[in-house]
């Protein structure tokens, strides 16, 4: 980066009143360093935002389920309490005073409760005392002195920290090559590129790394070639591996190679795998990213925004790490507030992980939760100037870039290839026969905006302006729990002679020619049936991540009591010309049981072979052991009585009536290990009812040999199924 376009990285206008926070002037002498996070929060005053409040988070996590809601109350002394909001999860009796707070927390586990408080100090250090299953009084300077407080009783986890604004802000007009008064400019944006420094041996894959760095360059230099764009956007995964320091380094080198405004997003990879967040609001996990954000642009954030022409731009952090939402509510309502304040600009959103369903495994569940998914789409749609969000994270091959993209409440959503990360498998042929890492281009025009992309091979494609409409009713379980859907009596068009109403599948994605999922309503045995088919994807190219796929499901729910013993009977068969039972594929039939939120029973009843961690996005406490039972794989007709109740007694040994159960999730379903072509099943299902008479016989249980728990480690540069995972020696 030449040094006569330095200044233009220096603007930043702070959202927080801290002058710890002040840029150097000359941010290419910056050297990286460790505490870059720990300056940030010096001392109790550091924490006030620029309106002056306190902002105070409550956590509250139930250890187990409770019949009775939960009763929480926050008093302030010195202090007045200006306004307050709950996150994630709804409560109830919500009551707001000058200088108390009280609400009721229904007692579900799924996810943590999580309160804000914003409270304006009358010149002393404001004091709180909390009645939450017990009492607790804390000024806020020893909350700041001992970090946050957490304390647990029996039924429940309580967290209270503060909550900072340092590390949010905008930046300035002035930092880019565009005039703010520009209606006509491009920029560009830099997915997963996951590079570093080969030489590093504390990094994972030391061949991934260097296949990244060779198209990462490539990448770079289609920057060069753009004429004068405003800004390159690496929307997160900049490094490979957990942000080690020597990765940013090296690609400090490989972006100097364009001489723009560059900017970071936070991505899955920029931090330890295993960073956790708590109480003491410690942003020391994101070290090494900030000090490189400061290095390449001046800014120490982590969330920001800013203004270019007629457009509005936000960049949201995606680290994917444990607890980090519950411990950043705060992030939700500084976006309700800027797209607010910038209703009238259109605006882009620029985030690592995808917020609208891919269409394959593992991104059901290697995404944000469904409450934080919720949470933001509803924010991001609620002033209708959100035109376009853009994500990372799967490495999507080019035509499945433009296959996925979806128009959803009025924005659209553009999931891009990688600058540096080879394309995971999709199945199919990609639109070239070339690489397709590369960069994405936004070319602006007053109030219209085009996206391309540009691969490295010198091909251009366009994105239209529009995509088909993505309808969360057809697909309900991509912002819904399973516990959450309305439940019958009974099941509803267990024949299929509806087709497929009443069941509920996730979006799959479907290659153009010979789909490896197929999942419709067909004619069988002279009455309607369901039909599933899995197949190992086609297309099998070197490079491509190529991991079991399970996610071509239909279900249903099913409301029980505690007194019922439910019997579940119904007919299938093995479709002859598809199907290889004795490969690793396998069709189930999947009980979940619920006590409201909380998941007590998890049945696995297994054609073939069986998948041994079927999941989904529900991310409850105390997950319940997995019975697995099998089944005939015999290619005749099969009518077969499961009583699920004796099933769960003879294999966990316990009361099925101690669940408690009020709702049976019924899951029909196929998966592959995705290996090898010869790995492909077809199955009919059909009549499926709950009976009263038990015509059931005893299952046997499923042998481990035939039950798939293999991991997954990186193999020359690819992701590759293993038992146990290879350990390098140690080199000298």
């Amino acid at each position: 980066m030449k040094e006569k376009n330095s200044s233009r990285r220096t603007f930043l206008q702070q959202l927080s009143l801290s002058s710890s926070l002040l840029l150097a002037n000359n941010p290419s002498g910056y050297q990286l360093g460790s505490n870059l996070a720990d300056e940030l929060y010096p001392t109790l005053d550091s924490f006030q935002n620029e309106d002056g409040d306190y902002l105070i988070r409550i956590g509250v996590r139930c250890k187990q389920l409770l019949s009775s809601g939960i009763p929480a109350k926050v008093r302030v002394k010195n202090g007045k309490l200006r306004r307050a909001k709950s996150y994630f999860m709804e409560v109830e009796q919500w009551n707001l005073k000058a200088n108390s707070l009280s609400w009721q927390m229904p007692g579900l586990t799924a996810y943590p409760y999580t309160v804000v408080c914003w409270i304006t100090p009358d010149g002393t250090s404001p004091e709180l005392s909390i009645q939450i299953d017990k009492k607790t009084t804390i000024s806020l300077t020893e909350l700041f002195a001992q970090q946050g407080l957490e304390y647990a009783t029996d039924a429940m986890e309580v967290s209270v920290g503060l909550l900072g604004t340092q590390e949010i802000g905008t930046v300035d007009q002035s930092f880019f090559t565009t005039s703010s008064e520009s209606n006509e400019f491009q920029f560009a944006v830099m997915a997963d590129p996951q590079g570093g420094d080969a030489q590093d041996m504390t990094n994972g894959s030391i061949t991934r790394m260097k296949i990244h760095n060779a198209f990462i360059e490539n990448s770079v230099s289609l920057v060069s070639l753009l004429k004068n764009p405003a800004f390159c956007l690496v929307l997160g995964d900049i490094v490979d591996s957990q942000g080690q320091e020597t990765n940013f380094e090296q690609m400090l080198a490989y972006f100097k190679q364009a001489d723009i405004p560059w900017l970071y997003s936070v991505g899955n990879h920029e931090t330890k795998y295993r960073l956790t967040f708590g109480a003491d609001y410690d942003l020391s996990g994101f070290s090494n990213y900030l000090d490189a954000q400061k290095k390449i642009n001046g800014m120490d954030k982590l969330l920001y925004s800013f203004n270019l022409g007629k457009w509005h731009f936000i960049v949201w952090p995606d680290p994917l790490r444990k607890n980090f939402w519950e411990t950043h509510p705060h992030y939700f309502d500084w976006l309700e507030h800027d797209l607010a304040q910038h209703q009238g600009k259109p605006t882009f959103f620029l985030q690592h992980i995808p917020a609208h369903p891919i269409g394959i495994d593992p991104l059901v569940s290697y995404v944000e939760s469904v409450e934080v998914k919720r949470t933001l789409l509803n924010i991001l749609a609620k002033h209708g100037n959100v035109k376009y969000v853009l994500s990372g994270h799967v490495h999507i091959p080019l035509k499945a870039s433009l296959k996925t993209a979806v128009t959803y409440r009025g924005m659209n959503f553009i999931n891009l290839p990688a600058a540096g990360f080879r394309p995971r498998g999709f199945g199919e042929e990609d639109i070239t026969g070339g690489p397709v890492q590369g960069i994405a281009v936004a070319s602006i025009d007053d109030e219209q905006a085009e996206v391309n992309f540009h691969t490295v091979t010198d091909e251009i494609y366009n994105y239209p302006t529009t995509f088909r409409e993505f309808s969360p009713e057809n697909y309900p379980l991509w912002l819904n729990h399973k516990w959450e859907l309305n439940a019958s009596d009974n099941i509803q068009n267990g024949d299929f002679a509806e087709g497929l109403k009443s069941w509920h599948r996730r979006f799959v994605y479907e290659e153009d020619e010979n789909p490896s999922s197929i999942c419709e309503a067909r004619s069988w045995q002279n009455q309607s049936a369901l039909y599933l088919f899995s197949a190992s994807r086609g297309y099998r190219v070197p490079g491509q991540d190529r991991l079991p796929q399970t996610i071509n499901q239909v279900c249903q729910a099913i409301s029980v009591n505690s007194e019922q013993q439910p019997i579940l009977s119904f007919q299938y068969q093995l479709a002859n010309e598809n199907s290889q039972p004795d490969e690793w594929v396998g069709a189930f039939i999947w009980v979940e049981g619920f006590k409201r939120d909380l998941k007590k029973l998890n049945q696995v009843y297994a054609i073939g072979k069986a998948y041994g961690n079927l999941r989904d996005n529900h991310r409850g406490i105390h997950p319940p052991p997995t019975s697995f039972f099998k089944l005939p794989t015999t290619l005749e007709p099969n009518n077969v009585q499961l009583n699920i109740a004796r099933n769960h007694e003879e294999a966990q040994k316990s009361k099925f009536s101690s669940l408690g159960l009020d709702k049976l999730i019924i899951n029909l379903g196929i998966w592959t290990a995705n290996e090898k072509p010869s790995q492909r099943m077809g199955i009919y299902f059909t009549d499926f009812r709950l009976n009263e008479r038990d015509d059931s016989n005893s299952l046997a249980t499923m042998n481990s040999e035939n039950i798939w728990r293999k991991g997954i480690d990186h193999i020359a540069g690819e992701h590759v199924n293993v038992k146990e995972r290879y350990v390098p020696p140690e080199r000298s």
